[in-house]
């Protein structure tokens, strides 16, 4: 099988989307979700306890920027390699 004009095309598609997806996901999704996190934080601790609705919501927005920004260095890793 040939490489036709098509395949290019569509490889260079994919490797730009791969890397604009994966800076959007470093630069925007991390911080929006740690900004979240302590705004919801900052809400609970000035206006009280929302009970079990309130609580699951924190525990999940504190754990996951730490995640975020913990495992961002093995995927890097994995596609400098």
């Amino acid at each position: 099988m040939e490489l036709s004009s098509h395949h290019i095309h569509f490889f260079i598609s994919y490797a730009v989307a791969f890397i604009a997806f994966t800076l959007i996901a470093k630069w925007y999704l991390a911080g929006a979700v740690l900004v979240g996190a302590a705004a919801r934080i900052c809400a609970r601790i000035t206006l009280g306890d929302p009970g079990t609705a309130g609580t699951i919501p924190v525990v999940i927005e504190v754990v996951l920027p730490i995640l975020l920004f913990a495992l961002l260095p093995f995927v890097s890793k994995d596609r400098r390699e």
